[in-house]
């Protein structure tokens, strides 16, 4: 199985001199891969801070997944709760990783959605097919800024 993982964000630093302004990017690693386990049942990927700050992942139960597709990415159906059943709690806004810490990334690799029929809404469930997928999550660090982190895999 092949797999990449690319949590990197990119910072741009501005730089003035007497003629004009220059823009420099310069890659800042925030989070390194420590453990990916890719099974028949899911994705599991431990991600560890290697600032000396904490790192705050936003919506970390709403998983957003996408698969590629000729080239492009398509969001993939991953629902927070089932559809049709009791109203769930809201999930969690923020999750504080702390400095040298580690956040696990797990994807049971089932597809949902849900569906209308005579007994009401339902949820219906597949298993992902092979192919190339990512998973995006939102952080800010503790100066607000808000950065993606992307976690790739191949099915």
């Amino acid at each position: 199985m092949r797999y990449l993982i690319l949590v990197a964000i990119v910072v741009i630093s501005c730089k003035t001199t007497s003629k004009n302004s220059q823009v420099q990017a310069q890659e800042q690693v925030i989070f390194e891969e420590v453990e990916r386990e890719v099974t028949d049942r899911y994705v599991l990927v431990k991600l560890k801070n290697l600032t000396s700050v904490s790192q705050i992942i936003l919506d970390p139960m709403e998983k957003s997944i996408e698969k590629e597709v000729n080239g492009e990415w398509t969001k993939v159906g991953v629902l927070y709760c089932d559809c049709g059943g009791p109203p769930c709690p809201a999930p969690a806004n923020e999750r504080l990783i702390e400095a040298s810490a580690v956040f696990n990334f797990r994807w049971d690799l089932m597809i949902e959605d849900c569906k209308t029929s005579e007994q009401g809404q339902m949820t219906v469930k597949e298993k992902a097919p092979q192919g190339s997928y990512r998973a995006t999550y939102k952080y800010k660090s503790e100066s607000g800024e808000i950065q993606q982190m992307i976690i790739k895999f191949t099915l």
